[in-house]
């Protein structure tokens, strides 16, 4: 906060008034920057318009936003504090994004039956075990697979609820 205060000629104090600790102003700042992506993509499809979604955070999760989200989540694990505001201000940003595709997908008259909690969670999960443990690389050419596989697993389930 001092070298912010520094920098910025905005006193110690007033910014301790606007965010309490300096994860909450980092989170802010991060907030701010994650509100600039670009408009959800329309391709016409479901699998179309998450493949672009996916290619698109994980380009953006290979530069300096997924530094700093390993850095955010490393922190929250640490301090519940900053794992809610993390979860509340920018996870549930990212999931609205994806209920948004599915909600226009079901208006185009897609069949679209899927748990969406759990539909969300497998599609995001493979990119985040990646950025987080660095297991293997994460590159743009998962995406298709990544979407590719949840669909078909979906599917399967379907099949199988039916049978």
């Amino acid at each position: 906060m001092e070298t912010i205060s520094h920098r910025t000629g905005v006193s110690r104090q007033t910014l301790y008034r606007r965010w309490p600790h300096k994860w909450a102003l980092i989170l802010d700042a991060f907030a701010e920057h994650a509100d600039k992506l670009p408009a959800l993509p329309d391709t016409g499809h479901l699998r179309g318009d998450l493949t672009e979604l996916l290619e698109y955070t994980i380009t953006t999760l290979n530069g300096i936003c997924g530094a700093t989200n390993r850095v955010l989540v490393t922190e929250g694990l640490q301090d519940d504090t900053v794992m809610a505001e993390l979860r509340e201000g920018h996870f549930a940003r990212r999931r609205a994004q994806i209920e948004s595709l599915v909600a226009r997908a079901q208006e185009r008259g897609e069949t679209v039956s899927l748990e969406l909690d759990v539909f969300i969670g497998l599609l995001l999960g493979p990119l985040w075990h990646r950025l987080i443990f660095g297991h293997a690389p994460l590159t743009r050419s998962l995406a298709p697979g990544f979407v590719r596989s949840v669909s078909t697993f979906l599917h399967q389930e379907r099949s199988r609820e039916q049978s």
